[in-house]
């Protein structure tokens, strides 16, 4: 696992530990929080701050449901750690899916965000 943000918790070692404890303790809790969309949204907002990407995108594909929070989150995960092929490519899946996602001014936002990191006007437009 890689995690940009080492520091806040002094080691990566010890990082890991606190990571894979959340992931056991909401296992633990039950159903009635893994399926929560709210948690499943906050923690991938929270791997992606950490810049534990690789643990943000394993949630979001490991989702059953998937709403416009849940991919407005992974979206905004990939524009802030750098990764902008990447949301731009996870909008216009969310744009193409089966499961009817209704897109808002969030998701337009961000794809606008990550068609300038990449500084692709025809694209944006």
């Amino acid at each position: 696992m890689v995690c940009e943000k080492e520091e806040v918790f002094g080691s990566s070692e010890g990082m890991l530990e606190l990571l894979m404890f959340f992931i056991v303790l909401l296992v633990k809790l039950g159903n009635a929080y893994v399926n929560d969309l709210f948690v499943v949204s906050a923690a991938i907002v929270m791997y992606a701050e950490l810049g534990c990407v690789d643990l943000a995108t394993r949630i979001f594909e490991n989702t059953c449901e998937r709403n416009t929070e849940i991919w407005n989150s992974m979206i905004s995960g990939y524009i802030q750690n750098n990764f902008p092929l990447k949301a731009v490519d996870l909008f216009l899946e969310a744009v193409e899916a089966e499961d009817a996602v209704t897109t808002d001014d969030v998701t337009f936002v961000s794809a606008l965000m990550a068609t300038s990191q990449l500084q692709h006007l025809e694209f944006a437009q």
